[in-house]
């Protein structure tokens, strides 16, 4: 068994969904999984230095908002005005959240530098190495802050970790879309050749043994 297993290019569920009677409880158990597992933690540190006390944030891939809503209460508890926007593919997914809009991060509807920070949790393992780095430069184009990026890191780890959870009380999408999400995760490594292709040149990657967070200061 090789040390880290190859990238996946099979399709999630979640990929091919419009309607189904589990996504909203899928929803919820992803974002659960994501701040019990140490996701939101690490995303809530890298945030830290392009807060103000007034500050906007762009949520790509916001599924049901429910990440957004953590990092805004948070930033509500050290006194400062927090507004967030949350952009999502899915119609089905906007739908439920009031506070979205339809969209892709490859194509922003917003003009230049006008959001303070563009954040994305969980989602650049749908993409390929080619949406990525479009994603990057329209989040570099937005941004007037910061940028914060985090994912799952593909590992066998991960993958068994994932494998374990699904043995419990998940929705069938989450015992499926679980552990090939891991599979279908980027490295650090490989998020730095994306990052550097899009011309981007200040940055730092922090990773732990199941995500990588990346946050970039914008070019002025």
């Amino acid at each position: 068994m090789a040390w880290i297993p190859q990238r996946s290019q099979a399709l999630e569920l979640l990929d091919e969904l419009t309607e189904h009677p589990e996504l909203a409880a899928n929803l919820t158990e992803m974002a659960w999984l994501y701040r019990l597992s140490g996701g939101y933690h690490l995303g809530w540190r890298l945030l830290q230095p392009f807060l103000q006390a007034h500050t906007s944030l762009l949520d790509l891939g916001a599924g049901n908002g429910q990440i957004g809503r953590w990092l805004q209460a948070a930033s509500q508890q050290q006194s400062q005005s927090f507004q967030t926007i949350s952009l999502d593919l899915n119609r089905t997914i906007v739908a439920s959240n009031q506070q979205a809009l339809v969209g892709t991060g490859q194509a922003l509807p917003f003009a230049d530098r006008s959001i303070d920070i563009v954040f994305c949790a969980q989602m650049l393992h749908h993409c390929s190495d080619i949406e990525v780095v479009a994603l990057l430069r329209e989040a570099q184009r937005v941004a007037c802050r910061g940028i914060v990026l985090v994912d799952l890191q593909r590992s066998w780890l991960g993958y068994w970790g994932a494998r374990l959870v699904g043995l419990g009380p998940l929705t069938s999408l989450g015992k499926h879309d679980g552990p090939l999400s891991v599979l279908r995760a980027w490295r650090s490594s490989e998020i730095q050749t994306m990052v550097q292709a899009a011309g981007i040149q200040r940055y730092h990657i922090e990773q732990t043994s199941l995500y990588w967070g990346l946050a970039i200061e914008p070019c002025v």
